[in-house]
C-alpha cells in the first residue's frame, strides 16, 4: 500500500492560530497507539504510549491505576489500625505478666518499641486518610517491630536456658510459634498479592534459623548446647513447619484475593458479568460481559481511572514530532490534567447519552450507563460479532462497488436518524462503522463512537468540548471545515467523512497518501481528489466515481445536502450483480470472523477484531497536531 498514514491517527487538535504552535489544549483529548495490524502503521518520528495496566472492577494489589491505589490504602489503613490495637493490647498484658511473675533480663527494648507501636496506632486513627506509600511503610514497621521484639525475648531466654539443652530448644521453638502468629497475622490483615505473601512470610520463616546460626557463632554455651540436643528430626521438623506455614499463607491470601476479586467484578456493572477485556484506547476500554439474568452478551465501555483522576498518562509537557500517525504532545499537570479529565468525562457521558437517543437500527445500542463502584465511568452496549471497514480492508484487501454500496448506504441511514436529530458525529472513519451479522442478516452495518457528537440544536458554549479555534478529528477522513475549525460545521461534513470511507473501501488507499498529518489535512483543504477509479484495479463505474468525487466537494453546499441524498445517489450506481444477503452470507462463511477468542486478527479493532472492540480504539488510537491556520 502505498500511503503512509494509519487511518487511526487522531487528531488531538488544530490552533486556528499559526502562532500557536505548542502542544494541543488539554481540553481536547490525547489516545494512544495506532494499530498494530495496519501495514503502515509503524511511523517514523511519532511518540507512542503505553496504556497503564488497568482493572475495572478494582484490580489486584500493585496495580498502577490511581483510583486502585486509593482503595487499597483506605483498606490497608483500616487493616494496620486495627492490628496495631490489637498489639498495644496484648504487648500491654504481656509486659505486665513480665512484671509481675518478674524476669531476668531488661524490659526496655520491647518498652521503646511498644511506645512507638502506640504513638504509629494513634497516628493511624488521627490521619483517616495517608497515601498508599505511607500505609506500605508503615505496613513494614508494623511487622518488623514485633519480629525484633520477638527475637530480643526469645534470644534472652535461649541464653537463660542454655544450661539445660531441653528448654533452651523449647525457647527455640517459641520463636518458631512466635513467627507462625506473624505470619497468620500478615495473611489475615494485609491486602496482598499471593507473590507478595510469599516473600514477606517467606522471609519472616527464616528468622528462627538465622537467629539460631547467629547465636551458635557468637555465644559458646548456646553452641554447645545445640549440638548436644539438636538433632535433624528436631530441625528439619522445625524447618517443615514454618515452610508449611507458609504456604498456607501465600494459598490463603490467593484465596482471599480471587474471592475479593470474583465479588468486585460481580458488582462491577450492575447486572452484567464481566469476562475479559476485548479492547482498548487512549481514553478507555471496552470488556466483554454478560448478563446475569438473560445471558445476553454485551460490551461494556469503561474510561480509565487515571483519566477520570486527571493524570491519564499524558505525562510530558514536551511534545512528540509529528508523524504520520501523529504527534505524541501532550502534557502538562495541575490544572491542564484536571480540565483533560473533566473534558474526558463529559466527552464519554456524551457519547453514551447522544448514542442513547438514536433509535436506527444500523447505530450501535446503548443498554445502560452509570458510574462504577471505583468511580470508573462506563456504559454498557450492544456486542457486535464482525469486522470493523478499516480491519475489512487491511485483511481482505478493497471490496467490490456493489458491496460499498450496500455498506455505505446503511451507514447512511444511521447517520441520516443522527442528523434528523440534530447531531453530528464528525469521527467517520473505517474503525467506526462495524460490519456484523445480525441474526439472520449479513453484512449489516452499525455506526460506532459518537464521541466527538456536536449538537447543531443547542447552544455551543455548552456543548462543544473542544476550545474555540480548535478542532478534534482524524486526518485522512477529515473534512475541510472541520480543519479549518470553523464554527458552522453540520451534516455535510460527515458526508463528506462518508465519502473518504468509501474512497477506503473500493480502493485501499486514503484521498490523500500524504506523508504526514499537516500535509494531509492541506491537501484535504486544497488539493483535488483523484477519481477512485484511477487508483485501483477493480472495475468502478463513472457513476460511482461522480458520488464520491461529489462527496469530497471542498465547499459544502456542493455535496450532496442530506444522507437521504447521498444513499440515493448510491443505489443509482449501476453493478454488475447485485450485493445481496445470499453473496454476504458466502463471503462470511469463508472470512468467519472468530469467536470470542479474537482469532479474526487483531489491530485494526484494537481487540483481535473481535466483537465491540473498535469502540475502544476509535475512542482515540494516535494523536497529531497541526496548524489549519496553514492551509487556508
Amino acid at each position: 500500500m502505498a500511503n503512509e498514514i494509519d487511518p487511526e491517527a487522531k487528531t488531538a487538535a488544530f490552533p486556528s492560530d499559526p502562532a500557536a504552535a505548542q502542544p494541543p489544549s488539554p481540553a481536547t483529548e490525547s489516545a494512544a497507539s495506532p494499530p498494530a495490524s495496519s501495514p503502515s502503521s509503524t511511523p517514523t518520528n511519532i511518540t507512542l504510549e503505553t496504556p497503564k495496566r488497568f482493572c475495572p472492577y478494582g484490580g489486584m494489589v500493585g496495580s498502577q491505576t490511581s483510583q486502585w491505589d486509593a482503595r487499597t490504602a483506605d483498606l490497608l489503613h483500616k487493616r494496620l489500625r486495627a492490628l496495631g490495637l490489637l498489639y498495644v493490647v496484648v504487648s500491654v498484658l504481656s509486659h505486665t505478666r513480665n512484671f509481675v511473675v518478674g524476669v531476668g533480663f531488661s524490659q526496655t527494648l520491647p518498652l521503646i518499641i511498644l511506645a512507638t507501636m502506640a504513638a504509629a496506632t494513634a497516628y493511624m486513627y488521627f490521619d483517616k486518610t495517608p497515601p498508599l506509600i505511607k500505609c506500605r511503610f508503615l505496613e513494614v514497621y508494623f511487622f518488623a517491630a514485633p519480629v525484633v521484639v520477638m527475637v530480643y525475648i526469645d534470644r534472652m531466654l535461649m541464653v537463660q536456658s542454655a544450661a539445660d539443652p531441653g528448654v533452651m530448644l523449647m525457647n527455640w521453638y517459641r520463636l518458631i510459634l512466635h513467627m507462625a502468629l506473624l505470619i497468620a497475622a500478615y495473611t489475615l490483615f494485609i491486602p496482598a498479592g499471593w507473590r507478595r505473601t510469599l516473600i514477606v512470610t517467606g522471609v519472616m520463616g527464616t528468622v528462627p534459623f538465622i537467629t539460631l546460626g547467629v547465636m551458635m557463632s557468637r555465644l559458646p554455651e548456646v553452641a554447645a548446647a545445640v549440638q548436644q540436643a539438636m538433632t535433624a528430626e528436631i530441625f528439619t521438623g522445625g524447618a517443615m513447619l514454618m515452610m508449611i506455614f507458609v504456604a498456607i499463607a501465600a494459598f490463603g491470601t490467593y484465596t482471599i484475593d480471587s474471592a475479593r476479586h470474583q465479588v468486585a467484578k460481580a458488582g462491577f456493572a450492575g447486572q452484567y458479568q464481566l469476562e475479559k477485556k476485548i479492547g482498548s484506547g487512549g481514553m478507555g476500554e471496552v470488556w466483554l460481559a454478560r448478563h446475569k439474568l438473560l445471558a445476553r452478551k454485551a460490551a461494556i465501555k469503561v474510561i480509565r481511572p487515571e483519566v477520570l483522576g486527571g493524570n491519564g498518562g499524558r505525562g510530558s509537557s514536551s511534545g512528540g514530532s509529528g508523524g504520520p500517525g501523529g504527534s505524541g504532545a501532550s502534557g502538562g499537570s495541575g490544572g491542564r490534567d484536571r480540565t483533560l479529565a473533566t473534558t474526558a468525562m463529559k466527552r464519554f457521558e456524551r457519547e453514551a447519552q447522544a448514542t442513547a437517543t438514536l433509535t436506527s437500527a444500523h447505530t450501535i445500542d446503548v443498554y445502560d450507563f452509570g458510574i462504577a463502584h471505583d468511580g470508573s465511568f462506563y456504559y454498557v452496549m450492544q456486542y457486535l460479532d464482525g469486522l470493523d471497514l478499516n480491519t475489512l480492508v487491511e485483511q481482505h484487501g478493497p471490496v467490490p462497488v456493489e458491496r460499498a454500496v450496500h455498506l455505505l448506504t446503511q451507514a447512511c441511514a444511521s447517520l441520516a436518524d443522527a442528523h434528523e436529530n440534530g447531531l453530528i458525529h464528525r469521527d467517520i472513519k473505517p474503525s467506526n462503522i462495524f460490519a456484523t451479522r445480525m441474526g439472520i442478516s449479513h453484512d449489516f452495518v452499525k455506526v460506532l463512537d459518537f464521541g466527538l457528537v456536536k449538537e447543531t440544536n443547542a447552544d455551543m458554549g455548552a456543548t462543544a468540548l473542544t476550545q474555540q479555534g480548535m478542532t478534534s478529528g482524524t486526518p485522512a477522513f477529515m473534512p475541510p471545515e472541520i480543519a479549518l475549525a470553523k464554527q458552522d460545521v453540520d451534516g455535510r461534513a460527515d458526508i463528506y467523512a462518508l465519502g473518504c470511507v468509501g474512497y477506503w473501501l473500493t480502493t485501499g488507499q486514503y484521498v490523500f497518501p500524504s506523508e504526514s498529518p499537516m500535509a494531509m489535512v492541506v491537501d484535504h483543504v486544497k488539493s483535488e481528489p483523484e477519481a477512485p477509479s484511477t487508483r485501483t484495479e477493480l472495475p468502478i463505474p463513472s457513476r460511482f466515481d461522480e458520488v464520491i468525487l461529489q462527496t469530497l466537494a471542498k465547499d459544502p453546499a456542493v455535496r450532496f445536502q442530506s444522507m437521504r441524498e447521498f444513499a440515493a445517489a448510491l443505489r443509482q450506481v449501476p453493478v454488475p450483480e447485485p450485493w445481496d444477503d445470499a453473496r454476504a452470507e458466502e463471503w462470511w462463511r469463508l472470512h468467519p470472523a472468530g469467536d470470542d477468542s479474537g482469532g479474526n486478527g487483531s489491530g485494526g479493532n484494537g481487540a483481535a477484531g473481535n466483537g465491540a472492540a473498535a469502540a475502544a480504539t476509535a475512542a482515540a488510537t494516535g494523536t497529531a497536531a497541526a496548524g489549519a491556520a496553514a492551509v487556508r
